[in-house]
């Protein structure tokens, strides 16, 4: 193990969730039903006496403490909750429990007990993930696995693993048809399972199935998955991302397993299931991995190309001009390219526009890189910035499963070249590695709507709580912006610490504040040279308000400043008031960005330093 967040961590967490960027709930919504539920392979020590539950939301500190509930109290109606709760924390009275739970508006919450770091076996035999297997988490906390292999043939296996309980349900009316290396998309209160084969060389499947919260199919219906006369419907081992509207991106793949690779991709929309042309990919592939970044953009890695080998290019889908391009790489302007692999690797998107693409098997071995991808503001289209960290990992790893968490780090788990399951918590800053325990045979790694992990593998299941609370969980309060882990900083070298001041060592270098959305805020910072203020809303290009050393706003509606002097930006809706010195001035933002959104900054110019940044939610 290398690093020492470990020491620093509560041996007991409640479930943590990202505030929503979505309209607050309807006012007239005051009460939750709360039931706190613990793993039988997992029992609470009996220390972990009363929680003091505390809303999370835009009001004064006064109206958020909300009850206090023991684990042995059953289920509890929790009232009075203040308008527009969308999230409660969790805190033990004697200090051994710290975590958060969103808050439906009806029915019943379980709110799950477990160790920090501890594997919780779940008890059903039957919860094992197949070989072509999917998952995807559902909107109560429970996690959907479906389809995959026995031997050659697919199956129609459905089954949903609940909050706590050791056996999962298996859902009779879930899949129509065997689907073995299809894919499943979560989006809202639905799940999208598309293409697939019945078996490991048959045809691909030219259908998709919508399946509800409880995995079943929502009308008994297969739906064809293709878009106007003479397109091909059918592929397999294909990538699938959700795109900010709520549709879903389908990439490439193949019609049956000895064809060669898909170009063209199509977009399903799970709410009426209706199917458009989505362009073609400038290269056909097999397999690519697909993600979304925060502000709306698809990435497409790797995967396997038209002469059968594993391809370490980079393409983008931009929502916004609803096309394929290749993206330009920052610095050099060449081709976006990730570390060579011969397959076997895991990408995933971190917080602040990034993504991360990790691992993969070598011809001598398994791969311990990581590549960064972030994208950065260009003139001349898509562009990311690449940084290829060539011993990131601890040791190499092939079979790789990864997940990200609010504060940047990156949850990876895979088989070292011995062929034993490894898993690790690794800071992509400072390239600290913490060893967890790993669950064998590991195939998915689902971030439950609570926060948990839901370890699915050839043995069962297991859950796993990881620490994801933030510095700021209960604003006011004030960063100091070099204190490890109190923002999200980017690759090794992008920053360097002075005293209590980060300093940029590169040009277009950004930082992010962890997990938290805000409503009205009010933000102050100390900072020097040349930055942009960034209000994140999920989906869509942040809104940006800059501040160098003489003035501070969007552009035109800006104050002067003084260099040095604080910067307080107050948001209040698509408005926001700047103050400097003596300046004030209201400006408007174009654009709605949001009920709620991340905060974010990026340093435009190298030697740019920023030291206290104090955030604040206003009522």
């Amino acid at each position: 193990m290398r690093g020492g967040r470990a020491a620093r961590r509560a041996p007991w967490l409640l479930p943590t969730l990202l505030a929503s960027s979505c309209p607050a709930p309807d006012p007239v919504v005051r009460t939750a039903r709360l039931v706190v539920q613990t793993v039988p392979s997992c029992p609470p020590p009996e220390r972990t006496s009363a929680l003091v539950v505390t809303a999370l939301v835009d009001a004064p500190a006064s109206d958020r403490l909300v009850d206090r509930v023991r684990p042995s109290d059953g289920p509890r109606l929790l009232e009075s909750l203040p308008p527009g709760t969308e999230e409660l924390l969790f805190e033990s009275e004697d200090g051994g429990s710290v975590g958060r739970q969103r808050v439906p508006l009806e029915g019943e919450r379980h709110a799950l007990l477990l160790p920090i770091g501890r594997l919780c076996p779940l008890g059903d035999p039957l919860a094992v993930a197949l070989p072509g297997s999917v998952a995807a988490p559902l909107p109560d906390g429970r996690v959907l696995l479906a389809g995959g292999r026995h031997g050659a043939d697919g199956t129609r296996n459905t089954l949903v693993l609940r909050a706590a309980d050791d056996v999962g349900d298996a859902v009779a009316s879930g899949l129509v048809l065997p689907r073995s290396d299809a894919t499943a998309t979560a989006v809202g209160s639905r799940v999208l399972v598309a293409g697939g084969a019945a078996g490991a060389t048959g045809p691909a499947h030219d259908t998709f199935e919508l399946l509800d919260e409880t995995g079943a199919n929502v009308d008994g219906r297969l739906r064809p998955m293709c878009a106007g006369s003479g397109c091909e419907g059918r592929r397999r081992e294909h990538g699938a991302a959700a795109l900010p509207d709520g549709r879903v991106l389908l990439v490439g793949g193949v019609v049956r397993d000895d064809a060669p690779p898909l170009s063209t991709a199509v977009i399903v929309d799970p709410v009426d299931g209706d199917v458009e042309m989505a362009g073609a990919l400038p290269a056909a592939r097999r397999a690519p991995l697909v993600v979304t970044l925060v502000d709306g953009l698809v990435l497409v890695i790797g995967g396997y190309g038209a002469g059968g080998g594993y391809t370490n290019d980079v393409y983008a889908y931009d929502p916004a001009t609803r096309s394929f391009v290749r993206p330009v790489a920052v610095p050099g302007g060449g081709p976006v390219l990730v570390h060579p692999t011969t397959g076997a690797a895991a990408a995933v998107a971190l917080p602040g526009a990034r993504a991360a693409f990790v691992g993969g098997r070598l011809d001598e071995g398994a791969s311990r890189t990581v590549t960064l991808l972030e994208r950065v503001p260009s003139t001349a289209g898509v562009a990311l910035r690449t940084v290829r960290l060539e011993r990131a990992l601890p040791v190499g790893l092939y079979r790789v499963v990864a997940a990200a968490l609010p504060d940047g780090r990156l949850f990876v788990t895979g088989l070292d070249t011995t062929g034993a399951q490894r898993a690790f918590v690794l800071d992509l800053e400072s390239l600290e590695a913490d060893a967890v325990e790993p669950w064998s045979g590991t195939r998915h790694a689902v971030v439950r709507t609570d926060g948990a992990f839901a370890l699915l593998g050839d043995v069962g299941a297991a859950l796993l709580r990881l620490e994801r609370s933030a510095p700021l969980m209960q604003p006011p309060a004030t960063i100091v912006a070099a204190e490890p882990g109190a923002l999200v900083r980017g690759a090794p070298g992008d920053w360097r610490a002075e005293g209590s001041r980060l300093r940029a060592a590169r040009d277009e270098v950004r930082l992010d504040v962890p997990a938290l959305r805000f409503g009205r805020f009010r933000i102050r910072l100390e900072a020097g040279g040349t930055w942009q203020l960034l209000l994140v809303n999920d989906g869509t290009p942040a809104a940006e308000v800059t501040i160098r050393d003489e003035r501070a706003g969007p552009t035109p509606c800006e104050v002067d400043r003084a260099p040095g002097a604080l910067v307080t930006v107050e948001r209040r809706g698509d408005t926001i008031t700047l103050e400097s010195g003596r300046g004030r001035r209201d400006c408007s933002l174009r654009g709605a960005i949001g009920a709620r959104v991340g905060i974010g900054l990026r340093a435009l110019s190298a030697g740019s330093w920023v030291g206290r940044i104090q955030l604040e939610r206003l009522p």
